[in-house]
Parts: C-alpha cells; sequence; structure tokens
C-alpha cells in the first residue's frame, strides 16, 4: 500500500516532467561517499580543519578522508514554502521577505530552486542561477487552501537529484500535514536514500500546544524535543509535527522556531549561511558492506568544538 500511494504521488509531482524517476540511492561520486559536516564552537563556525582533524566512522570502521572541502563546491538552495491558508496576511507578507533574504544570501554559482504549497504544489524557480528573477517570482503570492508538507518535501528531493553539488532543502511550515498523498514514515527512507541536508523553520504559535518556546535554533525546550522525536518515530501518523525535527536529525540539518516577524528572516539567513560554512568531507567507503544502512560518526583529532552530520546513509 504504501508503494502504490508513493507511486502515485510521484506521478502528480512530476506531472510536468517527461517522465517520472525514482530516487537514486545516496549520491557519491564514482565509488566515494561526501558528508556535509558542520563545526562550531560557542555557537560560531570553526574554520581552518583539514583532513587530520577528523575521525569518520562508517559502519563502526575508521574511514581515510581524501577531501576536505569548505567553500568550493556550489549550494543548491531548494526552498519548500508553506503558503495555505494559515499562512495569509502578515505571515505571508514575512515569508516572502524571508524568501528574498535567503536568496540574496546566496553566492552567485549557487542555485535556486521555489517550490510552494497548500493541497496543490507549485514550481515557481527550478535550479535558476538568476536570483533576481527567483525574488521576483515571490510577487503574486497568495495562500490559500490546506497543506501538502509530505508531498512538497518528497517532490523537493526528486528535484534535488537533477542538480550535482550540495544540496539545502529548506522547509517552511507553521502547521502539520492535512491532504498529502505520502505518509510521513516513508520520507525517514527517502532522505536516508539521499545526501541532502534539511533545515526545518516553525512558528511559535501552535506548534505543540502547552510547550515553552526559549530559543530560535532547536525550537523546543530539549527534553519536550526529545519526546517529540521519539514519538514521531513510535506513531509518525499519530505525532506528524515530528516530521521536520526528524528529518533534521536524520540529515545533520536543524530545526528553527522563530516568530512570523523579523525573526523569520533571521532564521532564513542564519540557514544559509550555516550551510555555506560547513565542511564537506570525502571518502572511498572501506572494510563495510558495499549495500543497507551505513550508520555514520564524525568527531574532531586535535581540534575543540560541536560536530553536526548526518545520522547515516542507505545504499
Amino acid at each position: 500500500m504504501k508503494r502504490a500511494a508513493r507511486g502515485l504521488a510521484l506521478v502528480i509531482l512530476t506531472a510536468s516532467s517527461p517522465a517520472a524517476q525514482q530516487l537514486p540511492l545516496f549520491r557519491a561520486r564514482v565509488d566515494a561517499v561526501q558528508v556535509d559536516v558542520r563545526v562550531e564552537r560557542r555557537g560560531r563556525p570553526v574554520g581552518g580543519l583539514t583532513a587530520a582533524n577528523f575521525e569518520l566512522r562508517d559502519a563502526g570502521v575508521v574511514q581515510t578522508i581524501e577531501a576536505v572541502t569548505l567553500e568550493d563546491v556550489p549550494v543548491h538552495l531548494l526552498l519548500v514554502l508553506d503558503t495555505s491558508l494559515s499562512v495569509a496576511g502578515n505571515r505571508l507578507l514575512m515569508l516572502k521577505q524571508a524568501t528574498r533574504a535567503a536568496i540574496e544570501a546566496l553566492r552567485p554559482e549557487d542555485r535556486v530552486t521555489l517550490v510552494t504549497f497548500s493541497f496543490e504544489l507549485t514550481r515557481l524557480v527550478e535550479a535558476s542561477l538568476d536570483h533576481a528573477g527567483a525574488a521576483a517570482a515571490l510577487t503574486g503570492l497568495n495562500a490559500f487552501g490546506s497543506t501538502s508538507l509530505h508531498d512538497a518535501i518528497f517532490n523537493a528531493l526528486v528535484l534535488r537529484e537533477r542538480v550535482p553539488g550540495r544540496a539545502l532543502i529548506l522547509v517552511f511550515s507553521d502547521s502539520a500535514d492535512t491532504a498529502s498523498w505520502l505518509r510521513a514514515d516513508t520520507l525517514l527512507d527517502d532522505f536516508r536514500r539521499t545526501d541532502a541536508v534539511l533545515f526545518g523553520v516553525t512558528l511559535r504559535s501552535g506548534y505543540i500546544v502547552g510547550s515553552r518556546w526559549d530559543r530560535i535554533w532547536a525550537g523546543v525546550n530539549r527534553d519536550d524535543e526529545a519526546r517529540l522525536k521519539a514519538w514521531f518515530r513510535d506513531e509518525p501518523q499519530l505525532f506528524r509535527r515530528g516530521l521536520l525535527s526528524a528529518l533534521a536529525e536524520e540529515t545533520g540539518g536543524g530545526l528553527y522556531q522563530a516568530d512570523a516577524n523579523e525573526n523569520l528572516t533571521k532564521a532564513f539567513t542564519a540557514i544559509v549561511e550555516e550551510f555555506k560554512s560547513r565542511y564537506l568531507l570525502t571518502y572511498t567507503p572501506e572494510g563495510v558492506p558495499p549495500d543497507g544502512w551505513h550508520p555514520l560518526e564524525v568527531r574532531l583529532r586535535n581540534a575543540s568544538g560541536n560536530v553536526t552530520a548526518r545520522r547515516g546513509y542507505q545504499r
């Protein structure tokens, strides 16, 4: 049943393409694997690190890191924006402002894709280097209808695979899914098979009833966040609001929580700037099975800082 539903959704989501396409396995250059890694100390990125400063384990086996790059690989920013009825009015104006700010934070060689969703999906811009044109495409945007969050996120994965380079998927939504064909739990498996990094942005009001929001980064106090993740993994259909947090953890991204004012712009730009400061580690897996689930562990050597990376990948 899940496979049939996913297939139907894919036909709908890729109707404007010549043919529907399946998501490939985790992106690799020949036999090499590339992993985005954030290193920060006291909230600031740590620069100047080399391969000698990292220890990477694939399925428990230490790997030889062949290359470490910081700014050489172009970024593909995929913005997935909730334009359902609950975003109408001032929220939509602030969302447009935040989206333009995120686009302005890109470098000339970075590409941008814009996908909006309510009960239907709209591709405003696809993998464009025309940043000014992408920002202009937001002008006539309106908010209406229900929320197809799951389908929109999957659509971003399909679009990601058409462009080489590093992929940042930035998802904004102020509510849980109400209209998708795809189930929340199917997306976890899809994200384990791609190298895209996902960041979620939610609004302060209504995300978890009764919780206390203290920080923009991570969104909830740590006890509430841990419970939400556990509940979602046990009952993904019942606790669908945990989807963005789970996908962010799976891919080494993050969850921002903001007000629908200038803090939304701050969240969008912070995500883009953070992603541009990440290291890209490249290695050829040795001593591990060629297929199946590969848990990853990245640590620092002769350097201090907090490391964030994806939990693993499926091949």
